[in-house]
């Protein structure tokens, strides 16, 4: 009787664990089926890929950003590429205040791939040392000669007209009033840009100035130097050149600032020939010029070229060979004050 209670309390429990270990068996065959069928739903093949892993693939993580951001690119464009491409234009915007206060503080340098952008020519490093430098410019002749008579200087008996109109440009018909004011006007400009204070003697044709009141602008102005304009002409075209003219080391009214002269006039000459290519005919001292004569300060009347000869008349007449005469003058008055 023991043994059979016995056999049947083993028959019993045997059943009871079987019992048990069998719905275990389904538990976790129902979790692998529902991971499997969410699996399937997201669309991976097998377990290793599954939400039975403790990561996430990042294709499909829903970062926070991306949820409160209502504005992404309707391109198709990756919330990652949209925020590089933010990145790159707040990236450009600092470039661009930085740049623009660089400019500001004088040391931008510009961009090699904008066109749009205009340079300006900075001043010369020397500009501060011109400052108190006055010259004197005279173009020569004016519109309308005066024929009237004045003494070639001070206290001479010798007469000469007191102005003429000048010569004319056998090639260009440019008269050489006309292309003295030109050149004159030009000429300020660069100098005041190069920093010396500049006094025209006219700056139009409706002037009737003889050529001593012409010195004496430049005397009364204290002028540091008395340059003018003039351009030559020739009954032979073959002719042509630049000179510089002033007094000899014997001018009876300012043979004291024949030295100075001498050495502007040479500064100028040289310089102006380097500049242009026009031919360099070196420097004519004479005491018969009445604007020299007049004159106490260093004074050299410059004759650009000969506007009877095609090559220096041409020359003489063209936007880019005046840029050049007017670079070259300035060159030798920078020569002569030393800078």
């Amino acid at each position: 009787m023991r043994k059979l209670i016995t056999v049947t309390l083993m028959s019993f429990l045997l059943l009871v664990a079987c019992s048990d270990k069998e719905p275990a068996s389904e538990t976790v065959q129902s979790s692998e089926e529902a991971v499997q069928v969410v699996n399937l739903n997201l669309g991976y093949d097998n377990k290793e890929e599954s939400l039975a892993d403790d990561t996430v693939p990042e294709d499909t993580a829903v970062s926070e950003e991306s949820v409160l951001n209502e504005d992404d690119p309707e391109d198709g464009s990756s919330e990652e590429g949209y925020s590089e491409e933010l990145s790159a234009s707040d990236m450009a915007a600092e470039e661009s205040v930085s740049e623009a206060a660089a400019y500001e503080n004088g040391s931008s340098e510009t961009d090699e791939t904008d066109d749009t952008v205009e340079t300006v020519t900075p001043a010369p490093e020397n500009k501060a040392a011109h400052s108190g430098i006055v010259v004197c410019i005279d173009p020569g002749h004016q519109g309308k000669g005066n024929s009237a008579k004045e003494p070639v200087g001070p206290g001479s008996d010798q007469m000469k007209a007191k102005v003429s109109s000048g010569t004319e440009g056998r090639f260009s018909g440019v008269t050489e009033h006309a292309l003295n004011l030109q050149i004159g006007l030009a000429l300020r400009d660069e100098l005041e840009r190069r920093g010396y204070t500049v006094i025209m003697t006219r700056t139009t044709e409706d002037v009737d100035l003889s050529n001593s009141e012409r010195a004496m602008i430049a005397n009364n102005n204290n002028a540091d130097a008395f340059i003018r304009i003039h351009a030559n002409g020739s009954d032979n075209a073959s002719v042509s050149g630049a000179e510089g003219i002033c007094q000899t080391k014997k001018n009876p009214w300012n043979a004291n600032e024949y030295a100075a002269s001498r050495k502007l006039c040479d500064a100028l000459v040289n310089n102006y020939s380097a500049a242009t290519g026009i031919k360099n005919k070196g420097v004519i001292e004479e005491d018969n010029m009445s604007g020299i004569n007049w004159s106490q300060v260093p004074v050299c009347i410059f004759e650009m070229g000969y506007m009877t000869n095609k090559s220096d008349d041409l020359f003489m007449n063209d936007s880019s060979g005046q840029k050049k005469m007017v670079e070259g003058l300035a060159n030798g008055v920078d020569e002569y004050f030393g800078r």
